[in-house]
């Protein structure tokens, strides 16, 4: 393993790892379900990939687990900001994805000689990407229009919804030009900033969450 490497696997898995213990150092009964979840996703997240690595060890490419994973993790991002703001748009896009899923995951199961075409292309990557990139930016611009005193950073979703919308914009470049960075060795920064911007905007989240709750608890 390369130096390069190393690194890139010691910061993916501080994020990965630090996300998942703040998020249930500081989980409550009272949280909402949406903040819950993305908790549940940051603990899901690790064992997935502790998996991985496990399989990879043995020389097992660990297909199966993304499969399942990548569109449970955009469900789960996109239920939070669905449920977290009022937009009808944000919920119809909900709704959408889980439609889309009912359709593609039976295919997987019926067709196995297909999954390599349906699942493991860059269609799909696109399509979840997309997904996250409209979710997102139209979560940051109903924040925003709808702040009138607090500044935005006192916001929890604001957090998350931007550390969103950087991360699907930077896998929106991947999926366009991932070819020509990786012939450029660039491929790995790219993902590392995208998840950078993702878990930092977690973590800030679930640090603002559990200050405002425990401001109103101490108001009430």
């Amino acid at each position: 393993m390369t130096l390069y490497s190393l690194i890139y696997v010691l910061v993916m898995s501080a994020l990965e790892i630090g996300c998942a213990i703040v998020g249930c150092r500081l989980v409550r009964r009272t949280w909402d379900r949406p903040y819950k979840a993305l908790v549940l996703l940051a603990v899901v997240t690790v064992i997935v990939e502790f998996g991985s690595s496990l399989l990879l060890l043995v020389h097992i490419t660990p297909h199966d687990a993304y499969i399942f994973f990548t569109p449970f993790e955009t469900w789960i991002i996109l239920y939070f900001l669905g449920a977290t703001q009022s937009g009808r748009l944000l919920r119809w896009m909900h709704l959408f994805f889980l439609v889309s899923m009912a359709v593609l995951i039976p295919v997987y199961f019926y067709l196995p000689a297909s999954r390599a075409v349906i699942f493991q292309n860059l269609y799909l990557q696109a399509y979840f990407c997309f997904m996250l990139l409209l979710a997102s930016c139209g979560a940051v611009i109903q924040i925003v229009r709808n702040t009138v005193e607090e500044p935005l950073s006192s916001y929890p979703v604001f957090w998350i919804a931007m550390g969103m919308l950087c991360y699907s914009c930077v896998y929106s470049i991947l999926n366009t030009l991932g070819g020509l960075l990786a012939r450029r060795n660039l491929f790995a920064a790219f993902t590392m900033a995208a998840n950078i911007c993702m878990y930092i905007g977690f973590i800030v989240g679930f640090v603002r969450y559990a200050r405002q709750q425990s401001t109103l608890e101490g108001v009430s």
